[in-house]
């Protein structure tokens, strides 16, 4: 508790050092702004996939306008493929917090683009990071979620909400993020929207690395230890699904991730394994629309099934329930959540007992398995 306590202490006082950083930079006197709306969102992958499963990114009034997507790095190739921005500055997160010298490069790149309108819908805003870039912007108009606490304090909040024109009241309720997207554009436009499950990729687009026969990915890797199913688990589920049904299965994850995967692999001596890692993010979702199925962790690739029409597999922990997963009922191709009743049923109170997703087993998720390749395979 202490240590979780001087860790909150450390991070509040350095984001208040960025604060004094960044005002050195940003001028006072607001220039003339241009005919140009931004959009502001630096969440990982998988919250990227989510908000632009969505075909009303760019609210109607403001079509017409140029548009620039600032966003994370990590999905910049899809956010380009997408063909809806006229420019996108990607950032690096990692940098743009502790390297002060790209942090000063991407504020006055941001500046440079005399931005009129900035829109950032994230709900739980960052002090230091998209907060910041609201801040840079000195947009005439910006709109952002009043929020919650969940990524800065409520001091700084204090603070960073008076970088904002207009800050929209959400439902002080447990949305889950598509619903939250609707919310913002909706009251952005002032009318209600029509959100429609929106595949971004245009139907003739191909993708020459996805094998020809049929197959089923695994994603065994998740962005932290909480949301990862152990690699033994995997292990022993791997080897069932090929003693079972004998099919191809295709295990990815990204170049960080491959000593794990070579691990989790290390006994499986099989022709029907195949490893990728280290492919493009455009490349692994061309690979996730190809397969029959996927099974992951709570995790992007799940996401990328969903908006990419492929079933898939969820090992869910409850980690943040109701805010990513699961989807709303009407959405077509959600993933399936296998996950334990019993901390369910304990509305994942449990959690501070043990890890939920170790109460998941093999054959938990292989019964799963099975009924979906019974059903549609």
């Amino acid at each position: 508790m202490k240590k979780i306590f001087n860790k909150s202490i450390i991070k509040f006082f350095y984001e208040i050092i960025l604060f004094f950083f960044d005002t050195t930079i940003i001028p006072r006197k607001k220039e003339i702004s241009d005919n140009t709306i931004a959009f502001v969102k630096m969440d990982a992958i998988g919250d990227f996939i989510i908000y632009i499963s969505s075909n009303n990114l760019i609210p109607k009034k403001y079509q017409g306008m140029r548009t620039i997507l600032i966003c994370n790095e990590l999905v910049e190739e899809l956010a380009k493929s997408l063909n809806i921005f006229d420019e996108i500055i990607a950032i690096n997160l990692k940098n743009f917090r502790f390297n002060l010298p790209y942090r000063k490069k991407i504020i006055q790149k941001v500046i440079s683009y005399k931005i009129k309108i900035i829109l950032q819908p994230t709900y739980s805003r960052s002090f230091s990071m998209g907060d910041s870039i609201i801040r840079a912007s000195k947009s005439e108009v910006s709109y952002g979620f009043d929020g919650d606490f969940i990524n800065q304090s409520k001091y700084l909040k204090v603070i960073s909400d008076n970088w904002y024109t207009n800050l929209l009241l959400g439902e002080k309720i447990i949305k889950m993020e598509k619903e939250r997207n609707q919310e913002f554009f909706e009251k952005i436009s002032n009318q209600k929207l029509n959100f429609k499950n929106y595949n971004p990729f245009l139907t003739d687009q191909k993708f020459k690395f996805s094998p020809r026969q049929n197959y089923i990915v695994i994603s065994p890797i998740a962005s932290s230890k909480t949301k990862s199913w152990s690699i033994d688990n995997f292990n022993n589920l791997i080897n069932q699904l090929i003693d079972e049904h004998n099919i191809k299965i295709i295990i990815c994850g990204t170049s960080s991730e491959e000593t794990l995967i070579q691990k989790l692999v290390k006994n499986l001596n099989s022709k029907l394994i195949e490893i990728r890692v280290g492919k493009t993010l455009l490349e692994f979702i061309g690979l996730i629309k190809g397969a029959k199925l996927l099974i992951g962790n709570d995790s992007s690739s799940v996401h990328i099934a969903c908006m990419v029409g492929t079933q898939s597999i969820c090992i869910y922990g409850g980690l943040l329930y109701g805010r990513f997963l699961p989807y709303p009922k009407d959405t077509e191709n959600a993933p399936i959540l296998v996950l334990n009743r019993n901390c369910k049923k304990n509305n994942w109170s449990c959690s501070n007992k043990h890890n939920c997703l170790d109460q998941i087993s093999v054959d938990d998720v292989l019964n799963t398995i099975n009924k979906i390749i019974k059903k549609n395979m």
